[in-house]
């Protein structure tokens, strides 16, 4: 699984995005910031417009289910909570049609 780590504040993108402007290498800003090299990588790559320190929304996995059937199901589980995972599936299945 993927490590996930904060986001850099706007403040810090626009300090790596005047130092690599003004010609300083990765290693450099490093030195300065305090920040990894794979950060700069990570955040070149992230905003390809020069200048712009904005972070792209961020879409997420789409729900496999509907707010309809997950009160369905919600209410299955409420009116027979000892029902197993199969049972419970195909009473969804069937219910869902």
């Amino acid at each position: 699984m993927a490590r996930h780590c904060k986001q850099l504040t706007p403040e810090a993108n626009s300090v790596i995005i005047k130092l690599s402007q003004q010609g300083l290498s990765s290693r450099k800003i490093e030195e300065i910031t305090g920040y990894n090299t794979r950060t700069f990588s990570k955040h070149f790559k992230r905003f390809p417009e020069p200048g712009n320190i904005e972070n792209r929304p961020r879409i997420g996995q789409r729900p496999k289910t509907t707010k309809r059937s997950d009160s369905m199901l919600f209410r299955m589980v409420k009116r027979n909570r000892r029902q197993t995972l199969s049972e419970l599936t195909s009473e969804f299945n069937l219910a869902s049609g």
